[in-house]
C-alpha cells in the first residue's frame, strides 16, 4: 500500500506532463519570423500552429472527459503524453509547412487528455480540504510549461538551430511519458469502470451555472491563448520593444502561477467557490480593460506613426 505522501509524487509527474503540453503548444510564438523564413509563410499561418491547440481542445473536450471517467486519469495521461512525444518528434521532419501543421495538430489531441484528468486525480487522491490547492498545483504546469516555452525556444534555436530546438522537446517529451508511466499511478481505492451515461453529460450542459462558467472560462482562455500568441507583433505595432513585450507576457505568467496557488488554498480554507469565482473573472475584466487602453493611449503618444483607427486596424489584421 502506498503512503498517502505519494500522491505529491503522482501530483508532480502530472505537472511534468503538463509542462510539455504548454511548451510544445507556444513552440513556435517566440521565433515567429524564424518560422516564416523557413517555411515561407505569413505571421497568420505561424499563428495557426498556436491556434490548433484551442481548437482541438474544444473538439475534443467531451469525449475526453468521458475516456478519463471511465479509464481512469493514469490512461488518459498517459494517451495524452505518447502523442506529444510521437508528434513531436516527427515535428522534426516537417518539410513543409502543411506537414509541420499536421504533427502539431495531432500532437495538439495530447493536450485535452492531459488537462481533463486534473479532476480525477485529485478526486482520487487528494481529500476534500486539500482538493481546491491541488487542482491549483496542477494548473500551475499551465503557466511555467508557457513560461520555459517562450524563454528557452529562443534560446535553444539560435545555439541549437531549429530542428534540434524541436528534437530536445521530442525527447523530453519521450522523458515525461516514462516518468509518467513508472510513477503516475491510481489510487488503490479508485474505482475505473464508473458508469456513465449520456445523458449525464447532457445534464451536466443544460446545468446554468456550468453554462455561465464554461462560457466565461471560453472567452477567458480564448483572450490568454491570443494575447500569448500575438503580443510581441502587437506591442511592437504599438511602438514598444521586444523586451517590455517578454515582461508583459511573463507578468501575465507569474501572476497566474501565484493565483493558482493563493486563491485555491484561500477558497479551500473558507470553504467557499463562488465568491472567489467571481472576484477573479471581476478583476480580470477591469485590469484586461485597462492594458487595452494603456496600448491606446500609447498609440496616441507617438504622434509620428498614430494615425486614426491604427489600433483597430492592427486588431483586425491579427485577427
Amino acid at each position: 500500500m502506498k503512503s498517502k505522501s505519494y500522491r505529491w509524487v503522482v501530483l508532480l509527474v502530472y505537472i511534468l506532463a503538463g509542462i510539455i503540453s504548454q511548451i510544445m503548444w507556444i513552440t513556435f510564438s517566440p521565433i515567429l519570423p524564424i518560422v516564416e523564413e523557413i517555411y515561407r509563410v505569413g505571421d497568420a499561418e505561424v499563428g495557426l500552429l498556436s491556434a490548433v491547440f484551442p481548437i482541438v481542445f474544444i473538439i475534443l473536450a467531451l469525449p475526453v472527459g468521458y475516456y478519463v471517467d471511465k479509464r481512469g486519469f493514469r490512461r488518459a495521461v498517459l494517451l495524452g503524453s505518447a502523442f506529444f512525444a510521437v508528434f513531436g518528434v516527427l515535428r522534426v521532419f516537417a518539410t513543409t509547412f502543411l506537414l509541420l501543421l499536421v504533427f502539431q495538430t495531432l500532437a495538439a489531441v495530447g493536450q485535452p487528455f492531459i488537462f481533463n484528468s486534473i479532476s480525477k486525480l485529485v478526486k482520487s487522491w487528494f481529500p476534500a480540504e486539500e482538493a481546491g490547492l491541488a487542482t491549483g498545483l496542477g494548473s500551475i504546469s499551465l503557466f511555467i510549461g508557457t513560461i520555459l516555452g517562450l524563454s528557452l525556444t529562443p534560446v535553444l534555436t539560435v545555439t541549437l538551430g531549429f530542428e534540434k530546438m524541436l528534437l530536445t522537446y521530442g525527447v523530453a517529451a519521450f522523458i515525461v511519458l516514462f516518468l509518467f508511466f513508472i510513477l503516475g499511478k491510481e489510487a488503490e481505492t479508485e474505482v475505473l469502470e464508473e458508469e456513465y451515461r449520456l445523458k449525464e453529460y447532457v445534464d451536466v450542459l443544460k446545468n446554468r451555472n456550468v453554462f455561465i462558467l464554461s462560457i466565461i472560462a471560453f472567452i477567458g482562455v480564448g483572450i490568454f491563448t491570443a494575447y500569448l500568441t500575438w503580443v510581441e507583433p502587437v506591442l511592437e505595432d504599438h511602438g514598444l520593444d521586444v523586451e517590455t513585450a517578454g515582461l508583459t507576457a511573463s507578468a501575465l505568467l507569474f501572476g497566474g502561477i501565484f493565483g493558482s496557488i493563493l486563491i485555491p488554498a484561500l477558497s479551500d480554507r473558507v470553504g467557499k467557490r463562488r465568491p472567489f469565482l467571481f472576484v477573479c473573472f471581476a478583476l480580470s475584466a477591469v485590469l484586461f480593460y485597462i492594458h487595452t487602453l494603456s496600448l491606446l493611449f500609447s498609440s496616441f503618444s507617438d504622434s509620428s506613426s498614430f494615425q486614426p483607427y491604427h489600433s483597430l486596424l492592427i486588431c483586425q489584421q491579427r485577427l
